[in-house]
């Protein structure tokens, strides 16, 4: 049995209203953003709560000839306080700037860094590259504990900063992230499917980063378990990504499960083309620190189906915004569960719209964001 189609008015009737009371102003006006990528991740946010941001965008140790060049500019531009999305040159030049401007510096955390240098260092074959990769811990773990806060995008983040850096004395400040804003849904979803199913089959969606083999890795292990549900409902799971380890993931995926089952999707640069789509998304990492794709699927009113990780334990409640599974192979359990059960799929679609909307907006990341900036710098001020 399919699930009823998800249209515009469904979802919609489930969100909240914005809550009425927000967070009184500080006096952050303007800040100078050095980041790797995704800048609108913070300026969105803080430009929805009426802050500004200068930003300087660029790649490792690229950053430090874009700030040199800038230097008058950077002086000029009357910023309030520095955010660094990298832990290593980007937070060494926020430092720099910080003693040069006289302003806070802040690190915004977007991933576990130290998961990410142990998959590294478990993919190198030569001392000396292990030992870069120990050497890159060490510089991380010198230049946090200098920064005047640090805003990871997830509680258990957090822990896991407090549990590397024992008797760090910076704040910790967990903020989450915001969802990109999506194109209204689709009245008909029959030809968005058509682009990943030719065929007509219902899909279920999974979208991981191929550059980090504990990100793709334990979806092998659900995939056996998967292929009677898939092939008994009809369904195709299309997986979309794209990154160093990725022909070795569907080499190994082959070898699971039946080629007729599965689509390799490539890199999608409109994700709301394939999450609009797809009847389910699977969400199956034990590498994550507030994964976009979930929170995006969630926001295109699709039912998450994930491990119960801890990454995925902030984003959905059980049963109410998603089916969290402790045993890879209940995946296919709850994924025939979902599938079968209109109700229950029409009912976590909806609640998972509602959350989104309610806790990652832009405006809604943009004041918790804003709060916590503002005590940063009171924070700084007082020490002079």
């Amino acid at each position: 049995m399919e699930p009823p189609a998800r249209t515009e008015a469904q979802l919609m009737a489930a969100t909240l209203s914005p809550a009425d009371d927000s967070p009184s102003p500080t006096s952050i006006r303007k800040v100078l953003l050095l980041v790797s990528k995704r800048a609108d991740k913070i300026a969105g946010p803080l430009r929805a709560v009426g802050v500004e941001s200068e930003v300087i965008i660029a790649g490792k140790w690229k950053i430090v000839p874009k700030v040199l060049a800038r230097e008058d500019a950077i002086r000029a531009a009357g910023v309030d306080l520095i955010i660094s999305d990298c832990c290593g040159t980007h937070a060494s030049m926020a430092m720099m700037l910080r003693g040069l401007l006289g302003v806070p510096a802040v690190f915004r955390m977007r991933g576990n860094m130290w998961s990410e240098y142990e998959d590294r260092r478990s993919d190198r074959d030569g001392l000396l590259k292990r030992k870069f990769v120990d050497a890159l811990v060490l510089y991380t773990n010198h230049n946090l504990p200098q920064m005047d806060a640090i805003m990871p995008v997830a509680r258990h983040m957090a822990d896991a900063v407090r549990a590397e850096l024992p008797g760090l004395s910076t704040p910790v400040l967990p903020i989450p992230i915001s969802v990109t804003t999506f194109p209204q849904a689709p009245e008909d979803r029959d030809a968005p499917r058509a682009r990943w199913s030719p065929d007509g089959r219902r899909i279920v969606a999974s979208m991981t980063n191929f550059r980090y083999w504990q990100k793709a890795a334990p979806m092998l292990d659900a995939a056996p378990a998967l292929e009677e549900v898939l092939r008994d409902h009809g369904l195709v799971w299309a997986i979309a990504g794209r990154g160093a380890f990725a022909e070795r993931f569907f080499e190994e995926l082959a070898k699971r499960c039946s080629p007729d089952l599965w689509v390799r999707a490539g890199f999608v640069s409109d994700p709301w083309s394939l999450l609009y789509a797809a009847s389910a998304f699977l969400h199956i990492s034990e590498m994550d620190g507030m994964p976009n794709v979930v929170i995006e699927a969630q926001a295109c009113g699709c039912p998450v189906i994930a491990n119960d990780y801890p990454a995925m334990a902030e984003l959905i409640r059980h049963g109410e915004t998603g089916l969290l599974v402790r045993d890879l192979t209940e995946a296919a359990g709850q994924l025939d569960r979902l599938l079968s059960d209109a109700s229950l799929h029409e009912r976590m679609a909806a609640e998972g719209l509602r959350y989104v909307r309610e806790q990652h907006t832009d405006e809604a990341v943009g004041w918790m964001l804003l709060q916590a900036l503002g005590e940063v710098k009171e924070r700084f001020d007082r020490r002079g």
